[in-house]
């Protein structure tokens, strides 16, 4: 079941509304584990298609990065059809690479009436939960945006590793969760190489089977967004791109859908 604010119900029709006939999308944050969405974050669909939605790809590893640093989670990932049924297309379900979201869908079909369903998402399987409107506030007072909390892994640092008298300068590879299953649920990796290629390749044979999931062929997979130091590599060079050690590579499932 999603339990969900009135206030946040009330935030993702609006959003909804206002950004038809386009299909509008965000997502909403709240304590890793909690189940409890807080955050209300509206993302631009940079599709800006009555059919079709992608995150910002740069926009979405902000918003990735501070619910980290907060210790926070997607609980809920929505958006809209603006033609259509509140229901998951096979484009949604294909792209739904978050197993503990909720997948909210809102129909702006019909301008008098509203249809806003919730469902789950998991290895292709779609299966609809009960939306449960709360009239209290969304969780309680939400973590302050930008705030490091004490244990979080998501420090700029990190990739410093020191052994012994010496410190040494590793490429790190920050890992999302629908992949950790492939790390023995380490969040971020290391890992060397002067190519992505190479350190792809250098990752897979620690972590066996995890390039098949980033790479098709010779290119990276269009579900995945990699980062080298807050860039996108579709813009640099691909998997051409080059390396170093002190660099930081993150990892990150692209969010999109559509209606088709």
């Amino acid at each position: 079941m999603l339990t969900i604010a009135q206030s946040l119900y009330e935030k993702i029709i609006e959003h909804a509304r206002k950004d038809h006939p386009d299909e509008a999308c965000g997502v909403i944050a709240g304590p890793i584990g909690s189940d409890t969405p807080t955050r209300f974050i509206p993302m631009q669909n940079a599709e800006r298609s009555p059919t079709f939605y992608r995150f910002d790809s740069r926009e979405q590893l902000m918003v990735w990065r501070e619910m980290d640093d907060n210790d926070e989670e997607p609980v809920v990932i929505y958006h809209s059809h603006t033609a259509t049924q509140a229901y998951p297309s096979r484009t949604d379900i294909s792209y739904a690479s978050e197993p503990q979201a909720h997948y909210v869908l809102v129909s702006t079909r019909d301008e008098s009436e509203t249809e806003f369903r919730s469902y789950r998402i998991v290895n292709g399987e779609v299966t609809e939960e009960p939306v449960s409107i709360s009239q209290l506030s969304p969780g309680g007072r939400p973590p302050t945006p930008g705030m490091i909390r004490p244990g979080s892994e998501f420090h700029p640092r990190r990739n410093e590793v020191h052994r012994g008298a010496l410190t040494h300068m590793a490429i790190e590879v920050r890992i999302p969760t629908i992949l950790r299953s492939y790390t023995g649920g380490a969040k971020a990796v290391e890992g060397s190489g002067t190519t992505l290629d190479e350190l792809l390749n250098n990752l897979d044979a620690a972590h066996g089977g995890l390039r098949e999931r980033l790479v098709d062929g010779e290119k990276l997979r269009r579900f995945v967004n990699v980062y080298l130091n807050d860039e996108d590599v579709r813009f640099l060079g691909g998997l051409e791109t080059p390396v170093k050690d002190g660099d930081t590579v993150t990892v990150l499932p692209a969010v999109a859908g559509g209606a088709r």
